[in-house]
C-alpha cells in the first residue's frame, strides 16, 4: 500500500489533524489491503462507520473460510494492527469485507456491485446489502452517520465476451461522477483499489481514478507526500464559497 498527501501519516497526532482539516485518503493495487485503513482509522478515530463500496465484484466471501482466518487470529492480535490479520487475507480479495465485520470495524456494509444480486443478511453484528447502484436510501445514511466510502477502480469497467478484454463503461463512470457522494461532517476517509488487472491496465485505472479525484477533491491529492499543502473535499470549498 502507498500513501500520498492525505494519508501519509506517520503518527496518531498527525492522523487525526488530517481527519479534522480534511479526510484520510489511501490507495491500494489490491482490494484487500483496504482493511488495514478501515482498521486503523475505527480505532484511532474512534468511529464505528457503514461501509459505502463500489466494486464489479462482491467481494463476500464464505463464512467457512472466514471462520479458518479467524482461527488463527488470537486477541492480542484483534487489539493491534497485527500485520498477520493482512497476510491471511484471501488473494483473491474475497475476505476484507468479512473480516472487517468480524472484527467489528464496521457497521453496516452498503455494496454497490455489478455483480447483480440483491442480498440482504448479517455477518457478526453488521447488516450487509448488495445494490446494482447506488439509491436514495443509502445516500440519505451517508447524510447522517460516519461512512467510509470504497471505490475498487475495477467497478466502472466491463470483460468484453468478444475479445476477453476490459473496457471502460462511460455511462457508468458518469452516473457515479453525478451522484452525491460526499457529506463532510460523516465521511470518514477514502480508500481506493487500482486492480490494474480488472481494468485493462493500470493506465486505464488511473484514468478513471483522476476523474474521480478532481470531483471530489480541490487538487490532486497524492502531489505532496510531505503534506506541505493539504488537498481539501470540493464539498468544504464551495460551502466556504
Amino acid at each position: 500500500m502507498f500513501y500520498g498527501s492525505l494519508s501519509n501519516y506517520d503518527s496518531i497526532d498527525t492522523l487525526k489533524e488530517i481527519a479534522i482539516k480534511s479526510k484520510p485518503v489511501s490507495m491500494s493495487f489490491d482490494h484487500r489491503l483496504a482493511l488495514t485503513s478501515w482498521f486503523l482509522w475505527e480505532r484511532v478515530l474512534n468511529k464505528h462507520p457503514n461501509l459505502i463500496t463500489f466494486d464489479a465484484h462482491r467481494d463476500l466471501t464464505e463464512e467457512n473460510e472466514l471462520k479458518r482466518i479467524m482461527k488463527q487470529i488470537d486477541s492480542s492480535s484483534m487489539k493491534t494492527l497485527d500485520p498477520c490479520i493482512f497476510e491471511m487475507l484471501d488473494r483473491r480479495n474475497d475476505t476484507h469485507i468479512n473480516m472487517a465485520c468480524n472484527l467489528g470495524v464496521l457497521k453496516n456494509v452498503f455494496v454497490i456491485s455489478n455483480d447483480l444480486s440483491d442480498d440482504d443478511y448479517c455477518i457478526h453484528k453488521s447488516r450487509v446489502r448488495v445494490f446494482d447502484d447506488l439509491v436514495d436510501s443509502i445516500i440519505s445514511i451517508m447524510s447522517k452517520e460516519d461512512y467510509i466510502l470504497d471505490i475498487d477502480l475495477d467497478y466502472f469497467f466491463d470483460k468484453s465476451d468478444d475479445t476477453n478484454l476490459f473496457c471502460l463503461n462511460e455511462s457508468r463512470l458518469q452516473s457515479f461522477l453525478e451522484k452525491k457522494l460526499v457529506f463532510p461532517n460523516n465521511l470518514v476517509g477514502i480508500t481506493v483499489a487500482i486492480e490494474p488487472r480488472y481494468c485493462g491496465g493500470i493506465v486505464n485505472a488511473i484514468r478513471v481514478y483522476e476523474k474521480i479525484e478532481h470531483k471530489i477533491f480541490n487538487m490532486p491529492v497524492f502531489r505532496d507526500y510531505y503534506q506541505e499543502e493539504l488537498a481539501v473535499l470540493n464539498e468544504v470549498v464551495n460551502k466556504k464559497n
